[in-house]
């Protein structure tokens, strides 16, 4: 802000796990204790939920495949063809608006001076 950029903050991706909450909620306060107030009047943010897809998952279980647990949850995420013509997973399309809805809740219980410009 001193140089007179405006503060952004970009949450994503949004990974869902039991307890995802709780983490966000403390990120949260973690931001809002440290910003001032002047970049608190002007926050802006954008909110992207996971996208995953089949090669970058098979090249995380050489890399991370724990990480896998919680990033390729066929159960809880479905097949969508992108913009470029690949097939990704996302959230389901029913859950994964509930979910947004929720995340959008906690954000503003935290930090209500943060607008959200955009979030899928």
């Amino acid at each position: 802000m001193a140089a007179g950029y405006e503060v952004h903050v970009n949450f994503s991706p949004v990974i869902l796990y039991e307890d995802w909450e709780a983490d966000w909620r403390a990120l949260f306060a973690e931001i809002d204790a440290t910003l001032s107030d002047a970049a608190k009047a002007q926050l802006k943010c954008e909110i992207i939920m996971l996208t995953h897809n089949a090669d970058l998952h098979a090249v995380n279980l050489g890399w991370h495949p724990k990480a896998e647990d919680l990033l390729w949850r066929p159960d809880i995420q479905e097949a969508k063809v992108s913009e470029g013509g690949g097939t990704n997973l996302r959230y389901r399309a029913g859950w994964k608006g509930r979910w947004l809805v929720r995340f959008k809740a906690l954000l503003a219980e935290t930090m209500p001076y943060c607008t959200v410009r955009y979030a899928f």
